[in-house]
Parts: C-alpha cells; sequence; structure tokens
C-alpha cells in the first residue's frame, strides 16, 4: 500500500504541476511597468545594441496606389532610413512604362517631396514628425528621449500590451503584441488638433539577417489610409552614405533611360 500511496503521490504532484504550468506561462507575458514592457520590446528585437543597427535600412518592395481599395494596383518602391535621416522613391509605372519618379526627402537641414511633373514641394511638418514614431525610427526614440511612459493595458481585449508617452503636443501610444514583444501599432494623438490621429501598422514580420522585422507598413490618417506598402528585401545596419539623402541624378535616371530608349524607336 505504501509503495501504491507514494506512486500516486508522485502523480499528484506531476498533475498539479501540470496544471500551474498555463499560469506561469500566461503571467509570464504580463508586465507591472511601462519600463517592462519597452524593455521587452527591444529585447524582441535583439537588445539595445542590434536595435540600434535597426535604425538604419534599406528596402525594396511595393507601395499601394491609394486609394483603390478593390483594385490591388502598386508602384516600386525603394526605401532608406539612417536615423533621423529618411528618403522614399516610387517609381510610377503605368501599362508596364515608368511614366514618372515620386520622391520623399528628409535630411538634417531640409525636407521636401519631388515629382518629375510638377518639380519640387513641401512635404506637410505632422509628416515629418511622425518618422521618428515610425518603425524603426522609433526604437531611436525610445533610447535616445529617455521618456518614460505609463502602462495602460497589459493585456487588452486583442491581447496587446498597451504603453503610452505624453508631452504637451501629443499622445503617443505604442500597441505591443505581448506574446512575442513585437511593435504591432504606433499611434500619435495630437493635443494642438484633437482631429489629428495618425496611426501606423506593422504587421508580417520575418527574420531578416537574424532580425525581426515587419515586411508590411500601413498608415492611417484621421482614420483614412493614406500608404500601405510591402517590403520584399530589406538590409539592416549597412552603410548609406548620408549624400543619399538628397536629389541625386540616380533617382531619376531610370526614367531617362526609358526616355531616350523611346526616342530611339
Amino acid at each position: 500500500m505504501q509503495k501504491i500511496y507514494a506512486k500516486n503521490g508522485r502523480l499528484a504532484v506531476f498533475i498539479s504541476i501540470l496544471a500551474v504550468l498555463p499560469l506561469i506561462v500566461s503571467c509570464s507575458s504580463e508586465v507591472k511597468d511601462a519600463e517592462s514592457a519597452v524593455d521587452r520590446m527591444v529585447k524582441a528585437y535583439g537588445g539595445p545594441e542590434r536595435t540600434g543597427l535597426m535604425t538604419t535600412f534599406a528596402g525594396k518592395g511595393f507601395i499601394k496606389k491609394i486609394p483603390h481599395v478593390y483594385v490591388s494596383e502598386s508602384y516600386p518602391l525603394d526605401i532608406y532610413q539612417k536615423g533621423a535621416l529618411y528618403k522614399n522613391r516610387v517609381m510610377m509605372v503605368e501599362n508596364g512604362k515608368l511614366t514618372n519618379v515620386r520622391l520623399m526627402v528628409v535630411n538634417g537641414h531640409e525636407f521636401f517631396k519631388w515629382t518629375m511633373d510638377e518639380g519640387r514641394g513641401t512635404i506637410p511638418e505632422w509628416e515629418v514628425s511622425q518618422i521618428k514614431y515610425r518603425f524603426p525610427g522609433i526604437l531611436g526614440w525610445l533610447a535616445e528621449s529617455g521618456a518614460r511612459g505609463e502602462l495602460v493595458a497589459s493585456a487588452d481585449e486583442d491581447g496587446n500590451c498597451r504603453v503610452q508617452f505624453t508631452n504637451p503636443d501629443e499622445r503617443l501610444t505604442l500597441v505591443i503584441d505581448n506574446r512575442n514583444w513585437l511593435l504591432k501599432e504606433s499611434i500619435v494623438e495630437s493635443f494642438i488638433d484633437s482631429t489629428f490621429v495618425s496611426r501606423d501598422v506593422y504587421s508580417e514580420y520575418r527574420k531578416v539577417d537574424d532580425f525581426w522585422f515587419p515586411s508590411r507598413f500601413s498608415g492611417y490618417i484621421r482614420g483614412k489610409q493614406y500608404y500601405e506598402f510591402l517590403l520584399v528585401k530589406v538590409e539592416i545596419g549597412i552603410e548609406i552614405p548620408d549624400s543619399v539623402f538628397a536629389f541625386i541624378p540616380e533617382d531619376t535616371l531610370k526614367i531617362y533611360k526609358a526616355s531616350s530608349t523611346a526616342e530611339a524607336k
């Protein structure tokens, strides 16, 4: 009887451990404060040193033609970022022909947009200010700003952790998936213009050189979508000269070649 009791006792202990394991796992996905949540997110991306590398990248992909909701039409896209320096180049292709190039450039002393047909133009200041809050710029902002956030939800109804950072002008909310601790959304609400809400969504994460990086980026202003792009190639932590973040001959080289070829025919 003693042997049977001992065996049953060990079985009972084993069953008890199995019963407690789900609680241990669920508790491990919760955090007590904003600092712990941000630390977990940074750790999910590889830690402070590796996230520093992520703020410099080059990507190639396709940007969706908005507002074509029901027709999947996209343009080729090149994107470059180096900390606060940013540039994207969209090749506008119609019926298989490159017809225009659209640039957006933000560097240390100017920011502008440019197209072949309209020339140089201005970019709204709000769009420039959002770059630091978007992935991966947000990782650099968190490291450099020293801002202290507030944990408003350890696990909301969708299983997300929410951390808010507030200053006199605006409130930034980071929506973090508390299953893998990767960033899902960054939301900016203006206190100066109560109608202004910017929301950037990051999805379809994949490993790039052992870094988790989203493939799909979607942006909304006042609830209306204004961009969506998919990156099919990403290079992280590479050397990008500051000279790239300007209007350079290479930006329009392809369209001039296309024009020359057409005239030769």
